[in-house]
């Protein structure tokens, strides 16, 4: 089985194939003959997709729930299968196209390739994922584009396009608008800040990304329907530039943290004691963080005000991890924690609201959106235990569980559709 990298370490080189002019191309596959100029159809299309971008409004300060879907990733969930954009995080209301680039999706002319990461795994052609794109934002999900940094960042000329020319720090960002924002209608873009590893970012770098917040973001002309993040892994010294800078901060919605492998409080103040809570979260991956380690972040509310939300790196590789977690995150002021049963295993279907610890007949389950011999999988907070009983008022057989169970079916002997009574402490 494929392992996937801490965070990635795929598109870094990919800075110097580029497109600086643009002609779309939906392409249904990746032979050359397809890669020509887009009809006005197509553009129409187009623009129908950026009209739902500027009328859908980003999540309620504290409710950002970000998926990053990955094109490579491999599925450990079960069944085994690989995801589309579509079903694979339906409780995120931010998607993170990662891997690949803005300017591949909208000048596949220049930059399309059979080869490309984008088409390794679900998807085999840039039509589908334009369109899946566009089907999520229908639904109201703001979708972001990763932009990997780069050491050239660091210079007078950040970006080089495919042809050799060499762009300024405000012509590259204009390039990225005319991708991300016209060509391609999403709704903002993500950093990946890794890339330059334990090099500082300098002042050329910081004009940079402020350049970007003319566009997307809390800065721009677009407040309230634009996304402008930023994702700091381990060890990237260009993050501290950021997390740790009000004056380059005010510019992004939040940043993420991607130590994954960090203590969770401790990751999560390194940004937040400087930029503030609400625009710091931390982001979690199923290869580091357990189910359960997981709920409980989501439920974590810092003393000094609300996080910004909760992240999870590689969402399409199981499902059934990141809907839960995004299920449990709590904003702090409207989110009870508490037990959450689910209709289906795997924490699928309709959901209970959360139950508080206590006793509860099953008549006083209806209350939180229980139903009698109903439930098959549970998420608990870490520490909890829940004590379920198949007949009400506590009686017949019993089932005592200490942390989420995702199958009902598997506990011995099955409980799935069976609890009708349940003990909360």
């Amino acid at each position: 089985m494929k392992t996937l990298r801490p965070f990635h370490a795929i598109s870094r080189g990919y800075y110097w194939l580029v497109a600086s002019v643009l002609t779309l191309s939906f392409l249904a596959s990746c032979k050359k003959s397809d890669m020509i100029s887009p009809s006005a159809a197509k553009l129409k299309d187009v623009q129908v997709n950026q009209q739902l971008t500027s009328t859908t409004p980003i999540p309620a300060s504290g409710n950002n729930k970000v998926a990053y879907y990955t094109f490579d990733a491999t599925p450990t969930g079960t069944p085994k299968v690989k995801l589309s954009m579509l079903d694979f995080a339906k409780d995120a209301n931010i998607v993170i196209v990662f891997e690949g680039s803005a300017w591949e999706l909208a000048d596949t002319a220049h930059y399309g390739s059979s080869s490309s990461i984008m088409l390794s795994g679900y998807y085999k052609n840039y039509r589908s994922i334009l369109s899946d794109i566009k089907t999520l934002q229908s639904r109201g999900v703001k979708v972001l584009m990763n932009v990997d940094d780069a050491n050239s960042w660091n210079t007078t000329t950040p970006f080089t396009t495919y042809n050799g020319t060499k762009q300024t720090y405000t012509q590259f960002a204009a390039f990225l608008n005319t991708c991300v924002t016209t060509q391609l209608g999403m709704d903002g873009i993500s950093l990946d800040v890794e890339h330059m590893g334990s090099t500082a970012a300098n002042t050329n770098y910081t004009n940079l990304l402020k350049e970007f917040g003319k566009y997307w973001g809390p800065m721009s002309s677009a407040t309230t329907t634009t996304v402008y993040t930023a994702a700091i892994y381990d060890g990237a010294q260009a993050g501290y530039a950021i997390g740790q800078s009000t004056t380059v901060a005010q510019y992004l919605n939040f940043v993420m943290d991607m130590g994954y492998f960090e203590d969770n409080t401790q990751r999560f103040n390194r940004w937040a004691n400087y930029i503030g809570a609400s625009k710091t979260m931390i982001a979690l991956s199923k290869d580091y963080n357990s189910l359960s380690s997981g709920i409980a972040a989501a439920q974590y509310q810092p003393a000094n005000g609300t996080k910004a939300g909760i992240s999870v790196y590689a969402a399409n590789v199981d499902s059934a991890y990141c809907n839960p977690v995004f299920r449990a995150l709590k904003t702090g002021s409207t989110t009870t924690s508490g037990a959450v049963f689910y209709q289906d295993t795997q924490y699928g279907g309709t959901a209970t609201t959360a139950i508080p610890k206590g006793n509860y007949t099953s008549s006083q389950l209806k209350t939180y959106g229980f139903t009698s011999k109903w439930a098959s999988s549970v998420t608990l907070p870490s520490g909890w235990k829940v004590i379920m009983y198949s007949g009400d008022n506590f009686t017949g057989t019993s089932w005592t569980l200490t942390a989420s169970n995702a199958d009902f079916t598997k506990l011995s002997p099955s409980a799935n559709d069976l609890v009708t009574s349940i003990k909360i402490q």
